[in-house]
């Protein structure tokens, strides 16, 4: 059990300077994200039948968004880990295309931003969280999975999130034999209300992986 993901938390962050205290929940990865200006901060994360974990976090810039990870820590209780930007938007991207693969559409949904652009070298524009989502639904689900090939590229973008950059290939389960597709994509996360949602996307260079 040690090491699980736990969803769904209780997490209070305490301003030690400020004695003020915030109160959040992690979502169904077990993340949370939240901006703090600079300042010490004692993070205390509890869930049903596990113990309770503190932990000191300090920020040493303003206005950073800190991101961390609850896991069930070897002892029964909340281990809380810190993560730096680049495996934020590794896990965002994991569970985004983790959805995408499973056809999991109400988690995939989730992580749209309403106004999400969608754009594709060879089909053109797609506008719109919903519309995206029922062309996952009609094109991709039982059809096409995506395996992420080398290491992501992920750079802050201020006031804003993050933009990820990498290589995909995507295969086409039940097809014999299976002609592996290859493309490189730009996505850009925009972190708002406490949340990831990925906000711009591009597609391109689409050809048959060799």
């Amino acid at each position: 059990m040690s090491g699980a993901v736990i969803s769904k938390a209780h997490v209070e962050i305490l301003d030690v300077s400020r004695t003020s205290t915030k109160k959040l929940e992690a979502n169904d990865e077990g993340m949370l994200a939240i901006d703090l200006p600079f300042g010490a901060y004692e993070v205390t994360a509890s869930y049903t039948a596990f113990k309770t974990e503190k932990k000191r976090i300090d920020v040493n810039t303003r206005n950073q968004t800190i991101s961390f990870m609850l896991n069930v820590a070897a002892g029964g209780g909340v281990e809380v880990v810190p993560m730096n930007l680049e495996q934020t938007v590794a896990s965002l991207d994991k569970a985004f295309f983790e959805a995408y693969n499973t056809c999991d559409l109400a988690t995939f949904k989730s992580l749209l931003a309403d106004d999400i652009e969608f754009y594709h070298d060879k089909t053109g524009v797609m506008l719109g969280k919903d519309k995206l989502t029922e062309a996952i639904k009609n094109n991709i689900c039982g059809k096409v999975t995506r395996e992420l090939m080398g290491k992501l590229e992920v750079y802050p973008i201020q006031g804003i999130g993050a933009v990820e950059i990498g290589v995909h290939r995507f295969h086409h389960p039940g097809q014999t034999p299976d002609v592996l597709g290859e493309a490189k994509f730009v996505q850009l996360w925009v972190y708002k209300d406490g949340s990831w949602k990925v906000s711009r996307v591009f597609s391109f260079d689409h050809h048959e992986a060799k």
